[in-house]
């Protein structure tokens, strides 16, 4: 008998850490104030505390900040992010966070991926934008 192994079927089961949203489109957005979204993050695994080791960003242009590093099974905390408008290019754009977690007391990296998208509108421009 032979057995075929369909790759899809092989994807990997999601992680404790959720994020109900894991994908924000905010639409329109002026350039000028920090646009700020925050993702909601729960632990839904079964046991053992989930540990955030990391949140890497695809610019510098992200401020992260997790208000909880530490979950235990059932609870949730926040991952706040806000881009800094004004070093973006107008125009549609994606911004995208990876969060870097173990679940204790094992040492294995897991991570959730998070990506807010916006179309910036400029209607004025600062040059340098540190100016602002």
């Amino acid at each position: 008998m032979v057995t075929i192994i369909l790759p899809w079927l092989l994807a990997a089961a999601p992680g404790p850490l959720t994020s109900p949203a894991p994908a924000a489109d905010r639409g329109d957005v002026r350039s000028g104030p920090p646009l700020l979204h925050t993702f909601p993050l729960t632990h839904a695994g079964g046991r053992g505390a989930v540990r955030v080791v990391g949140v890497d960003a695809s610019c510098a242009c992200l401020r992260k900040d997790v208000s909880r590093p530490v979950l235990e099974p059932g609870e949730s905390a926040e991952l706040t992010l806000a881009v800094n408008t004004l070093t973006q290019p107008a125009g549609p754009n994606v911004w995208r966070v990876t969060i870097r977690y173990v679940v204790e007391p094992t040492p294995a990296e897991q991570k959730l991926e998070l990506i807010v998208r916006a179309n910036l509108v400029r209607e004025v421009t600062v040059q340098p934008p540190a100016v602002a």
